[in-house]
């Protein structure tokens, strides 16, 4: 793991910012439960709807917070950072 080097090349393990608690859940619903719990807003109680696709509530809930689906749904975060730092950089040059 990337923070397992990390701590390793600098020798600074006492002094990481996080615990255990902010380790990203392994499941859907407990990255949306997680994603809600940070943005203190109501984390959806519906994921899938009955076709097998995203529910209203979790597009709802994304929309509104810019959580991505692919963070929910795979745990993958490069979608939101990259959404972040376009937001960041275009309000830089406005």
């Amino acid at each position: 793991m990337a923070v397992s080097l990390l701590v390793a090349m600098t020798g600074e393990a006492e002094e990481l910012p996080w615990d255990d608690e902010d380790n990203v859940p392994a499941t859907a619903a407990g990255r949306a439960s997680y994603a809600a719990g940070v943005l203190e807003v109501e984390a959806p109680q519906s994921l899938l709807a009955p076709d097998g696709g995203p529910s209203s509530e979790i597009m709802d809930f994304c929309q509104k917070t810019g959580v991505s689906l692919d963070f929910i749904f795979c745990g993958d975060v490069k979608g939101m950072l990259r959404a972040a730092y376009r937001r960041e950089k275009g309000a830089a040059t406005a």
